[in-house]
């Protein structure tokens, strides 16, 4: 279990480090190089281009997140991460399908030396997810390209989605 936690807390650590240098990515250019600039505006070319409306609806993304929204968060976390890498899943669940009888901390160990990402090895911990996730590539392909795109969005659908769920009895 703290090996889990490690590892999901270093992914974590990790998410968070690729959204801020992302976010860092399309901010505008810095105060000072502003400041260089001369006084006159600048032409329409030179405006920054205007936000661009989300790539995915709200519904979209509720059937991505759906099947995994009742998970605990710290695992929800590395589900998200982990689909980011939608080859590496693909190949971590190949494994897991070869090694059925390999689960927890004694998975986690055996792909220490695999070149996926460590969000992608903490789930080998879990087989009927790794079942799940294996299962349907385009799902996970989906779900990693909006949790890139929109992780507020998709953060907020599990959220809306677990308040329905308890909403309901479930």
């Amino acid at each position: 279990p703290h090996l889990l936690v490690l590892l999901c807390s270093a992914g974590l650590f990790a998410a968070s480090g690729v959204m801020f240098v992302k976010g860092r990515a399309t901010e505008p250019a810095a105060p000072a190089a502003a400041a260089q600039q001369p006084a006159a505006p600048a032409p329409a070319a030179a405006q920054p281009a205007p936000v661009a409306a989300p790539t995915y609806t709200a519904a979209q993304i509720d059937q991505w997140v759906a099947p995994i929204a009742l998970y605990p968060d710290a695992l929800l976390s590395q589900i998200l991460m982990a689909a980011t890498y939608p080859a590496n899943v693909i190949q971590a669940a190949q494994w897991s399908k070869d090694n059925p009888k390999m689960e927890g901390d004694a998975a986690i160990q055996a792909v220490a030396g695999q070149p996926w990402d460590p969000s992608v090895k903490s789930l080998v911990a879990f087989p009927q997810l790794m079942s799940l996730m294996g299962a349907n590539p385009p799902w996970v392909q989906n779900l990693g390209d909006a949790f890139l795109a929109q992780p507020k969005d998709v953060m907020d659908s599990g959220q809306r989605l677990r308040a329905l769920a308890q909403k309901t009895g479930a």
